[in-house]
């Protein structure tokens, strides 16, 4: 059986955001870390990801639908962070559009470690911490707080989608 395919993805930036972009939008946003060095890092489907210095990390999106998810990051993260029991990439620095480039962004603390793949784990401490990061997040949402059109539904809803996904496994 093939493996789930994900959804197609939309038309990335021609360019690509790039590290000249980087310490552009940094002077003209976020001064007192224009001088610090930026290193483009791998991956990314939806936000391309630069080291800035060794405190910092920027995140500039790709593609045009991942702009409402910046935004949404800008707005939940800083109320959502205090709730959980790990780091989060909070927003500090919320940049706007300029030097070209059309998106938000984002400049977070840097993060230090390795994900889980490429590092043993203890998966006694891992499932400790995914409990209780799921029970940070599992509180009565904000009034303001943003839906989702494929998952803010009942699951009643999501029934016979559930069904044919099963039928895929």
């Amino acid at each position: 059986m093939p493996p789930p395919q994900l959804p197609p993805q939309a038309p990335l930036l021609d360019p690509p955001p790039h590290p000249e972009l980087v310490r552009a939008l940094l002077v003209e946003q976020a001064p007192h870390l224009a001088d610090e060095a930026v290193v483009q890092l791998p991956g990314g489907r939806d936000n391309a990801a630069f080291r800035i210095g060794d405190e910092h990390l920027a995140r500039l999106p790709l593609h045009e639908a991942a702009e409402p998810l910046m935004r949404t990051e800008q707005h939940w993260l800083p109320e959502l962070s205090p709730r959980l029991p790990v780091r989060t990439s909070t927003p500090l620095i919320k940049g706007e559009p300029g030097c070209g480039y059309p998106f938000p962004w984002a400049v977070a603390h840097w993060i230090p470690g390795d994900t889980a793949d490429r590092t043993g784990y203890d998966l006694d401490h891992a499932a400790t911490t995914l409990l209780a990061f799921w029970r940070g997040l599992h509180q009565a949402a904000p009034e303001d707080a943003p839906g989702n059109p494929v998952r803010s539904v009942p699951l009643s809803e999501r029934l016979l989608r559930f069904g044919e996904h099963m039928v895929d496994l």
